[in-house]
């Protein structure tokens, strides 16, 4: 049985894959709740607040995948 020794790499690999997915789900908890507030005050607003928040999370998934695809190729490559 060979042991582990790569404690070092699985940790750095771990962080960068934490970073790159709580950054996002961070800011889109924030994002929600700020819609929530605002469907709440705006209520007849609804249609304008789910199109703004919806180019909000377009933005934040394209980038989101670009960071993953490049941690990928960095420690693919």
């Amino acid at each position: 049985m060979v042991e582990f020794d790569l404690w070092k790499e699985s940790l750095i690999l771990g962080l960068v894959f934490v970073v790159i997915v709580f950054g996002p789900c961070l800011y889109a908890a924030l994002v929600g709740r700020k819609c929530i507030q605002e469907l709440g005050r705006y209520p007849t607003q609804a249609a304008r607040i789910h199109l703004g928040i919806f180019f909000k999370f377009f933005f934040v998934e394209i980038f989101s995948f670009f960071l993953l695809y490049m941690a990928y190729a960095f420690f693919a490559g």
